[in-house]
């Protein structure tokens, strides 16, 4: 799923200049927001960092440099390799937002990211997963609450979600923050969950924690 966004972002917006990940920090860390300023060894050659966003990361969000985390957590590192392959000209800039994050990081997070739109072209990544822990029938009804939210941009009914629907109600507000003050329509590309993926029936051995979902939203901006 990651790759057909990435793939299809890249034909779609092929001036992208730097590409930036807002995602989970599902570790301890230093803060609870932070970013890299590190290049990124790929399969597909080096990745560097755009310097200029993290610094903007670090003095206007209050971002705390653990370059060792944000290579450590899955949900930007994961992302990374496919950022290379698509975008080969491209620079990156990751920054992680922990559940211990102040509910106001969104609004700044969306804030940022419009002024930085202004003067570089970017494409901004929102890497987060959606519903955990729950049997099928519950992973489906919650996902159906997660959908009507986003694509209604209901803000409040995002800041009340718990792991039942998505692991950070943080970096979803911000996405959707973003596309309003940025003018963009969100649409839903993908949907799919853990048991749908690997084409396993559902069993409680199997499927100990029980699924995790995934969406793939697009706010699309002239």
């Amino acid at each position: 799923m990651a790759a057909g966004f990435l793939g299809t972002a890249a034909m779609s917006r092929p001036e992208t200049e730097t590409v930036v990940i807002i995602s989970t920090l599902h570790y301890p860390a230093k803060a609870p927001v932070i970013t890299s300023s590190l290049d990124w060894s790929t399969p597909f050659g080096r990745l560097q960092t755009d310097r200029d966003i993290t610094d903007l990361f670090i003095s206007e969000l209050g971002a705390a440099e653990d370059s060792k985390t944000v290579e450590y957590d899955h949900s930007s590192s994961a992302v990374i390799p496919y950022v290379k392959y698509y975008f080969p000209d491209a620079n990156v800039a990751c920054l992680l937002v922990g559940s211990s994050a102040d509910k106001d990081i969104s609004e700044d997070i969306s804030g940022l990211l419009s002024e930085i739109s202004r003067e570089k072209k970017c494409l901004f990544v929102f890497s987060v997963d959606f519903s955990h822990y729950l049997e099928p029938n519950e992973t489906d009804r919650r996902d159906m609450e997660t959908r009507k939210a986003v694509l209604s941009g209901d803000l409040d009914s995002i800041n009340r979600m718990t792991d039942a629907n998505v692991d950070s109600y943080r970096c979803l507000g911000a996405f959707v923050r973003l596309c309003e003050g940025l003018g963009g329509e969100i649409r839903e590309l993908d949907h799919s969950n853990s048991m749908e993926i690997t084409d396993i029936p559902y069993d409680k051995v199997t499927y100990s924690e029980g699924l995790t979902s995934y969406f793939i939203f697009a706010g699309e901006t002239e």
